[in-house]
This record gives structure tokens, sequence and C-alpha cells, in this order.
């Protein structure tokens, strides 16, 4: 996809694209959310390629908004951006896979996040003393790292999530988030006696 079709494709404005839809929306003023069938807050606002909704916290870009107009279905998602902006595409192209692939693990990296998040509850003690001497306040390890304790990765994803993530390995160590619209995208590690973190070992993933 050339540059000229994907800033087409993927930095539409959001009001074009749900006109698309048959939904109409106007920059500026609050309307019901299209993807909440119980909305009726007004608490839905585009600002071209940009949306917010503020009853909520969801937000992002026109492809975060098609993500949640198609139930999550990031396909489904990909097509109704291309009809959107009038250029077809091939259902098995590279990069639809390439974007199944990424979306898989982007959701594969959000499991690990809610699950191996890290408190004072569930965290080993050392780890927790490790971030405490390092002045590390729990706010910011609480939204910005995890920690895998050696053999427990596989409870939480199978094994082609834990390729498509790159995760293999990196248990026992502290994992550093990268967020976009406050999702992880991409990580570093680092083991509690090491100096530097490590990047991701996975080409599927995004470094912002």
């Amino acid at each position: 996809m050339n540059e000229q079709t994907n800033e087409r494709v993927f930095n539409q404005n959001c009001s074009d694209y749900l006109e698309s839809l048959e939904i109409q929306v106007e920059d500026g003023v609050g309307h019901n959310a299209p993807y909440r069938k119980d909305s009726d807050s007004e608490s839905f606002y585009t600002d071209g390629p940009l949306f917010c909704d503020h009853a909520t916290g969801k937000g992002g870009n026109v492809w975060d908004l098609a993500v949640l107009m198609n139930d999550g279905n990031r396909h489904e998602a990909y097509e109704s951006l291309h009809a959107a902006a009038g250029i077809p595409v091939r259902r098995e192209s590279e990069h639809c896979q390439e974007l199944s692939e990424r979306g898989k693990a982007e959701d594969a990296l959000q499991k690990v996040r809610d699950h191996f998040g890290i408190s004072e509850e569930r965290t080993p003690p050392e780890v927790i003393k490790y971030l405490k001497s390092r002045k590390i306040t729990e706010k910011t390890w609480g939204q910005y790292l995890a920690y895998i304790p050696e053999g427990d990765l596989g409870d939480v994803l199978s094994g082609e999530e834990i390729g498509l993530t790159g995760l293999e390995h990196r248990e026992g160590q502290l994992i550093l988030w990268y967020l976009r619209n406050g999702k992880p995208v991409y990580y570093c590690t680092r083991g509690l006696k090491e100096k530097q973190f490590r990047k991701a070992s996975t080409d599927i993933l995004e470094h912002l």
C-alpha cells in the first residue's frame, strides 16, 4: 500500500467513515456513541481523524473507531475503512495478514498486562522490594510494568500467542510497556540483576 493510499484509508475523518455506515455526526458536537447500543449521554465527539467517548474514556484514531464499530474484528474493520475510502482491498492481502497477527499479539499483551500487572498482593515480594529500592512509585509500576513468574506464562497465553509476542524466555523479568491509547503495543524486559532493558524479540509488534 503506497503512502497516499494509506493516508486516504487510515487518516480519513471519523465523521466521513461513520457517514459511509449511514451514521451522521458532526465534528465538535456531542452524539450518542454509535458502537454502544445503550448510549444516550451524547458524550461521543469527533475531530477529524480522531474521536473521544467521554463517558467510557475510549478514544483514538479512525482505525480504533473502526475496530469498535466492528465488535473488535480487525479484518472487518480493515475492509470497512477501505470501503469508506472507496479503495478495494483483497481479503488475503499480505498487509491484512500482518494486521491480523499484530492484533493477536497486542491482544495477548493485554492479557499479560491484566494477569501479571504488578501489585503487592500478587507479585513476588522480591520484585516489590526491588521496585521500592529503585524509588519507583506504585502508580508507575501499576501502569507501566508487569512481571511474569517462572513457568506461569503458559497458563495465560497459548503457544501461538507466546510466539507472536516474543515473550518466550522473558519469564522472571520486569516488563516495561509501551502504550497507545492506554493499551500495550510493545515492550522491553529486564532482569532484576541486569542494567539494561532488552527489546521484544519479534518483528510483529510495532516499536513506538
